[in-house]
């Protein structure tokens, strides 16, 4: 949240000016719980929460990063 408006303001020099707003949005959603008991399903909870909270293409691509990383995870939290 901190960071919001510098990563807004190095957006609006190249882009629509949305990133900080977009990943603030997402983030806070990670915030509101995830129940998750082992990496596969909290690596693919991230993701799915990312893809839909996260506006323009940042969503879709650390989303699916999170998703991808959970077919390979094996560790169970402790």
């Amino acid at each position: 949240k901190e960071k919001e408006s510098e990563l807004t303001d190095l957006d609006r020099a190249i882009g629509d000016g949305d990133h900080g707003v977009n990943m603030v949005r997402g983030f806070e959603a990670l915030e509101q719980g995830l129940n998750d008991t082992d990496m596969k399903s909290l690596f693919k909870s991230v993701g799915m929460t990312l893809m839909s909270k996260v506006g323009g293409a940042s969503g879709p691509l650390y989303g699916f990063s999170f998703v991808k990383m959970a077919n390979v995870v094996k560790d169970d939290i402790d």
